[in-house]
C-alpha cells in the first residue's frame, strides 16, 4: 500500500513526520535497538535496507563515546578472529556483511552466539607449527552483535535456499529491522531532515556552508524529479545539493556551464513520469522563527529584515544614521543562530547580485563575516565588544543596502 503524503507547510507539520512516516518510525526503532544492544540489554541486532537511508548514521550515533569493534569479516575464520578480539565483552559491529548470511558455516556460528541457552564459548583446534603438536583454544561468543547489510533478511528470495532455515532461526531470536520505504515515504523523511535538522547545511566534506538559496534549489529539483530519480534518500539529496554548489562555483569563477548534464546522472527513464510531484517545500530558518515561508515561495528582503530583530525597523530610518534605539544584546545567541542569520543575509545578497564581493555584518559581542565568493560562503566568528552607538538592525540594513553591491 502506497503511503499518502500530507500537506505540510509549517514547522509543526514537519515535526509530526517522526510519528507518522513509516520509514521514520522504523529508523527510530533501529536507533533504540542498537542502543539496547550496546548497553547489554539485547544480544543482537540486524539492520538491513536500502542505500543512503541512515544505517551507518544510526550506528555512528549509538557508538558515540563507546568502545566497540567495527569490522567486515571475510569468512568463518575472520568471524572467529573478531569474536576472540572482543573477549566476549566489547560490542562487535559487522558492516557490509551480506556474505556472512550466504554461508552455512558462518550462520551456524552466529546461531550459537545468539542462542541464550546455547554454549557461551567455542573450542577450536589450532594447527601445529613445524615440530610441534596441535593445540586448541577457547573463544567466548558472548559479545553484543550489530549487523548492517543491504539485503533484506525478511525477504527470503534474496538468500540461498540452504541458508533460509538458518536465517529463520536467527530471526526467531531477534527480528531483523528493515529500513526501507516507498518513494513517498523516502521523500517525506528526507525533506524532514532538510527542513528540521540541517541536512543540507554544509557540503559533504563539512567545510563549506551551502546558502539557503542553493538548498531550496536542490529541494525543488529533488521534489520535481521524484518519480525519475535513481535513488530517493538523504544521501542523494545531499549529493544533488553538492553538485549544484560546485556548479555555481564553477560558473562564477570560470564561466562553465552544464548543471543539467551533471544532474541527469541521478535520473533514470521511468514509466512513472506522468505522476504529480508533491508541493515543493522551502527552507527558511531564522533565530526567532525556526520555520518561515510557504511552499514554493522565496524569502524576500522584507522577510530577511524581520529575521534580524523582532523589533520593527522603520523604513524612514536614513542609511548610515545612528539610531536612538538601545543596541540589541546578542551575547546569548549561539554560533548556529548567528550563522543562520548571516546565511539569510547571504541568500538575499546572492538574489540581488550572484557575484557578491563581501558582506560584513557586525553584531553586539560578535562579528559575522560572510564572504560570498562566487556563490560560496565562508563564515568567521570574531569576539568583540558591543558598539552602543549603532543597533544591530541598523548595521544589517546598512550592509544589505550597500551601494557597491
Amino acid at each position: 500500500m502506497t503511503y499518502t503524503l500530507k500537506t505540510r507547510t509549517t514547522e509543526d507539520d514537519w515535526k509530526t513526520v517522526e510519528a507518522e512516516n513509516p520509514l521514520s518510525k522504523r529508523i527510530g526503532t533501529a536507533q533504540r535497538r542498537v542502543q539496547q544492544v550496546l548497553d547489554g540489554y539485547v544480544r543482537a541486532c540486524y539492520l538491513s535496507g536500502g542505500a543512503g537511508l541512515g544505517k551507518t548514521q544510526t550506528i555512528n550515533a549509538a557508538c558515540a563515546g563507546k568502545t566497540v569493534i567495527r569490522a567486515i569479516p571475510r569468512d568463518y575464520h575472520d568471524l572467529l578472529f573478531w569474536f576472540e578480539q572482543s573477549r566476549g565483552k566489547i560490542p562487535l559491529i559487522f558492516e557490509e556483511c551480506d556474505h556472512l548470511f550466504r554461508s552455512e558455516r558462518c550462520l551456524n556460528l552466529l546461531k550459537m552466539a545468539t542462542d541464550p541457552n546455547g554454549p557461551k564459548v567455542i573450542r577450536i583446534r589450532v594447527p601445529p607449527k613445524k615440530g610441534e603438536v596441535s593445540t586448541d583454544k577457547t573463544i567466548p561468543l558472548t559479545a553484543p552483535l550489530v549487523f548492517a547489510l543491504n539485503g533484506d533478511l525478511n525477504n527470503y528470495s534474496h538468500w540461498p535456499s540452504a541458508c533460509i532455515a538458518h536465517i529463520l532461526a536467527l530471526a526467531s531470536r531477534e527480528h531483523p529491522i528493515t529500513i526501507d520505504g516507498d518513494r513517498a515515504e523516502r521523500w517525506e523523511y528526507t525533506i524532514s531532515l532538510a527542513v528540521l535538522h540541517n541536512l543540507l547545511r554544509k557540503t559533504e566534506d563539512r567545510k563549506a556552508f551551502i546558502p539557503l538559496a542553493v538548498q531550496n534549489e536542490a529541494i525543488a529539483w529533488f521534489t520535481e524529479n521524484l518519480w525519475r530519480l535513481d535513488e530517493v534518500s538523504p544521501r542523494r539529496l545531499k549529493k544533488i545539493a553538492q553538485t549544484m554548489m560546485l556548479h555555481h562555483s564553477a560558473r562564477y569563477r570560470y564561466g562553465m556551464q552544464g548543471l543539467q548534464d551533471d544532474l541527469d546522472q541521478f535520473l533514470v527513464s521511468s514509466t512513472l513520469t506522468g505522476l504529480m510531484h508533491p508541493p515543493v517545500p522551502t527552507i527558511f530558518v531564522t533565530p526567532y522563527e525556526s520555520f518561515k515561508g510557504q511552499p514554493g515561495t522565496e524569502p524576500s528582503r522584507e522577510t530577511s529584515m524581520k529575521s534580524v530583530s523582532p523589533k520593527d525597523t522603520s523604513e524612514t530610518t536614513p542609511q548610515n544614521q545612528h539610531s536612538d534605539q538601545t543596541a540589541e544584546d546578542l551575547s546569548d545567541w549561539s554560533n548556529e543562530d548567528l550563522a543562520d542569520l548571516a546565511d539569510e543575509a547571504l541568500t538575499e545578497l546572492l538574489r540581488r547580485n550572484p557575484i557578491a564581493k563581501l558582506l560584513r555584518w557586525e553584531a553586539d559581542k560578535a562579528t559575522i563575516t560572510v564572504q560570498a565568493a562566487h556563490g560560496g560562503a565562508d563564515f568567521k566568528m570574531l569576539q568583540r565588544g558591543p558598539d552602543p552607538q549603532v543597533t544591530a538592525e541598523q548595521r544589517a540594513l546598512n550592509a544589505l543596502s550597500h551601494e557597491n553591491w
